[in-house]
């Protein structure tokens, strides 16, 4: 802000120097031609009366023109002065000012934040600790069979394991035909044997896989490598 209106003020002053300037530095010449013109014709001794008084009426109006403008210049120059004066030693002082005055209340205030935040941190930091103190205190206390079984009896359903699936021997009707015809063999000429009779006494005589084979049935496995 203050180098632009030092340069606003430096690109005005020509201006100034040059308009004024200029008008009064052709008026002095002015004058200066008609006091010449003056002198001249009141030391001439063919010249009239009229042109010596028309001369020196030329003579004040220049003279006059040129007080004008001297007075001008001189007014516009102490303006300038004036404002420069101004600017340099009143506007931008208290630019300045303001500026140091706007950064020193930054400065108390960033001093209040970090009082602020120390105070904070100053208060807090035993409220941390004590809790610190105890997440030590809880990891060491840490039993993880105990966890492991608390999640276990969690999760657990209840519910017994399926029992093993029976065998079931298709064949002990084959083994049993074979054996009741090995048997029957010498009873076939007295008579037929009940069938009924025989099935329900197989029926009562379980074995490990299913009904308990015959002696006769369990050799005829052994024999023949079956068993």
């Amino acid at each position: 802000m203050g180098a632009f209106n030092r340069n606003r003020l430096f690109n005005h002053a020509p201006a100034v120097g040059r308009l004024s300037k200029k008008k009064f530095e052709r008026e002095c010449r002015e004058a200066e031609k008609a006091q010449q013109s003056y002198e001249r014709l009141d030391n001439d001794t063919n010249a009239t009366k009229a042109d010596v008084e028309k001369a020196k009426q030329q003579l004040n109006l220049r003279t006059h023109m040129a007080d004008e403008n001297k007075n001008e210049y001189a007014a516009q120059l102490q303006n300038f002065n004036g404002e420069q004066h101004k600017h340099f030693y009143v506007v931008i002082p208290q630019i300045y000012k303001q500026l140091q005055e706007m950064d020193e209340r930054r400065t108390i205030k960033l001093s209040e934040c970090y009082r602020g935040f120390a105070d904070s941190e100053r208060k807090v930091i035993p409220i941390i600790s004590k809790c610190l103190e105890g997440m030590i205190l809880a990891a060491k206390s840490v039993d993880e069979r105990r966890d492991s079984q608390m999640v276990v009896d969690s999760f657990k359903s209840g519910f017994e394991p399926p029992g093993d699936f029976p065998f079931e021997d298709f064949s002990q009707h084959i083994y049993r035909t074979v054996s009741d015809g090995t048997i029957s063999a010498s009873k076939q000429e007295s008579g037929k044997v009940d069938a009924k009779t025989t099935v329900g006494k197989a029926k009562g005589k379980l074995w490990l896989f299913g009904k308990k084979p015959k002696v006769r049935v369990i050799k005829f496995l052994c024999a023949n490598n079956l068993f």
